[in-house]
């Protein structure tokens, strides 16, 4: 399941030091499982751009799953947590 997450680049800020370290995501599989993705910034024109790829259980397809998205922060961004409710699409 590729997921991509972007973020535009600060106003006086340079692509090289906004785009600079991870993004973590917790995919909730059931109540007790969870399944924790990273990936690493890079930049693309305008955004900031992670594209993080995983594998999800076949069970998970067509049903809505709880996903937090993590940034740490850098010096040109504020870190951030985001919870999205995601559909997952059947193959």
């Amino acid at each position: 399941m590729p997921m991509a997450l972007t973020f535009g680049i600060p106003a006086g800020s340079t692509a090289a030091s906004s785009c600079s370290g991870s993004v973590s995501l917790m995919i909730q599989l059931t109540a007790r499982k969870k399944l924790v993705v990273k990936g690493s910034l890079n930049s693309g024109g305008t955004n900031c751009r992670a594209l993080i790829t995983s594998k999800l259980p076949r069970k998970l397809a067509g049903k809505k799953v709880t996903v937090t998205v993590t940034f740490a922060g850098n010096t040109a961004v504020a870190g951030f947590t985001k919870k999205l409710r995601l559909k997952i699409k059947k193959p």
